[in-house]
């Protein structure tokens, strides 16, 4: 059995999940990346994009982050996270409209809309509904 590490995931709310897992795999602004126990010290960012957290052999946690920041230490890793859902939490309907609006600003003429969220708002939705599948 694979040693453990902590894994301790922050959002705005409060502490989202806490638990002593196998592995995490993570969304990072250079790429894709797993931490396991014993891990390289380090302070890294994390893109819009799927956590997958491995508990045991079987035992497999996805939740769409945000984006935040991740602490990795030998021991324990910490995630503070922008918003955060498991994928059994998201509201698919909710999701395909928050997209369905983006797309509409983003295919906007108007001179006043904020293309870099629109386009944050559009990955979030996206990787909702991906995570939610």
């Amino acid at each position: 059995m694979a040693e453990k590490i902590h894994l301790k995931i922050l959002v705005p709310e409060g502490i989202k999940y806490e638990e002593d897992v196998s592995q995490v795999i993570l969304p990072g602004e250079a790429g894709e990346f797993s931490v396991v126990k014993k891990h390289i010290s380090m302070i890294t960012p994390l893109k819009i994009g799927q956590i997958e957290i491995v508990s045991g052999e079987e035992s497999r946690k996805l939740m769409a982050a945000a984006g935040g920041i991740s602490r990795v230490e030998p021991e324990y890793i910490t995630l503070i996270l922008r918003a955060a859902e498991f994928e059994d939490e998201i509201d698919v309907n909710r999701a395909e409209a928050a997209k369905k609006r983006a797309e509409k600003r983003l295919n906007s003429d108007k001179k006043e809309i904020d293309y870099n969220r629109a386009e944050r708002a559009l990955r979030r939705a996206v990787n909702r509904l991906n995570v939610a599948k």
